[in-house]
């Protein structure tokens, strides 16, 4: 029984790649190509994952559980659509953190970089 509910999940993130992709598609004009790119790049990586994922009735279908990036792009698309967004400088790449939000340096963290997805 889990096997066919892995089955399931898989097609499910298949079908939510392609939502993505469409939403994509119909971004603001405002939107840069290279943010659209990288989007699309990302989501089409997602579906490479999921096609190479074992089917059900392998044996080690349950040996690793499923786990992909859409769950991370779908809110990105959604503020992505916001009107009070005019585009976007950067998205999913690594920004240098600033000085001003590295204020305690006795965390321990060790991180270089920050994360953002818009800035």
């Amino acid at each position: 029984m889990a096997d066919s509910g892995e089955g399931y999940a898989v097609e499910e993130a298949k079908r939510r790649c392609r939502r993505v992709t469409d939403s994509i598609g119909r971004l603001p004009l405002s939107t840069p190509d290279s943010c659209k790119r990288t989007l699309h790049r990302l989501v089409l990586a997602g579906l490479s994952f999921l096609s190479r994922w074992p089917s059900p009735s392998s044996s080690s279908s349950s040996a690793a559980p499923l786990s992909i990036n859409i769950e991370h792009l779908e809110p990105v698309l959604y503020i992505l659509r916001q009107p009070f967004v005019n585009g976007a400088s950067r998205v999913c790449k690594p920004i240098p953190q600033s000085p001003a939000t590295n204020g305690d340096r006795g965390s321990g963290s060790g991180s270089k970089t920050a994360h953002s997805m818009l800035t």
